[in-house]
């Protein structure tokens, strides 16, 4: 498993090279998010299978200073916002869903809205459509949802339009996730490449040393 940190994120990447889809749970944990899935939801329709998979659990930092006189939802974040993103294409309507456990920023009795940000009009807002709370305490709130998104734990759903500098983290952040995964790769696959190149050179000087012979 790889782990990036920077100023604004925390990425958690595991990567699998399999010749079959690999089986099985998998979980991903960071300082204040647990996900915990199957490989079979990673993977998705095995005739696609294209020789790997990866899953990415991305948290951001300090959302709560992204607010603006547009929007008071930052406000009202209860626990950090994570984005999951995985190698099957298909994810807005998982066959099983994608448990998140949400530590609270701060010991709370209210009891949280799962929900994840929605930006297909406009700049976007959080919406709780395909999540559930499945188990809430003062401390931690676990999520169950039937999509891929970002995600996060909110005190109360408003329908009012969000940030575009939001957005715009958020989007930025999912772009270093995926780099990340293809940096994973290729390093990968070199270093393979390499190990190859190696042990079919030291069988040549084999050969030779028993040809001489």
């Amino acid at each position: 498993m790889t782990r990036i940190e920077t100023n604004l994120t925390e990425v958690e990447i595991m990567v699998r090279r399999d010749k079959t889809p690999p089986k099985g749970p998998v979980s991903l944990t960071n300082e204040n998010t647990q996900l915990d899935t199957t490989w079979e939801t990673v993977v998705g329709d095995d005739q696609n299978y294209p020789g790997f998979a990866f899953v990415v659990l991305l948290s951001y930092k300090n959302l709560d200073s992204l607010k603006d006189s547009t929007s008071h939802q930052s406000q009202q974040l209860m626990s950090s916002a994570a984005t999951v993103s995985v190698s099957n294409s298909n994810t807005t309507n998982l066959p099983q869903p994608v448990n998140l456990t949400f530590n609270h920023l701060q010991s709370s009795d209210v009891d949280p809205t799962c929900v994840y940000w929605s930006d297909e009009n406009g700049p976007g807002v959080w919406s709780g459509r395909g999540c559930t709370s499945v188990m809430s305490n003062s401390n931690q709130t676990v999520c169950s949802c039937n999509h891929l998104s970002t995600f996060a734990l909110l005190k109360g759903i408003h329908q009012r339009k969000g940030s575009g500098q939001l957005s715009l983290v958020m989007w930025v952040g999912v772009f270093v996730a995926l780099t990340c995964v293809v940096l994973s790769l290729i390093t990968t696959l070199w270093c393979r490449f390499v190990s190859r190149k190696r042990r079919g050179g030291h069988r040549r000087q084999q050969d030779v040393q028993l040809h001489r012979k």
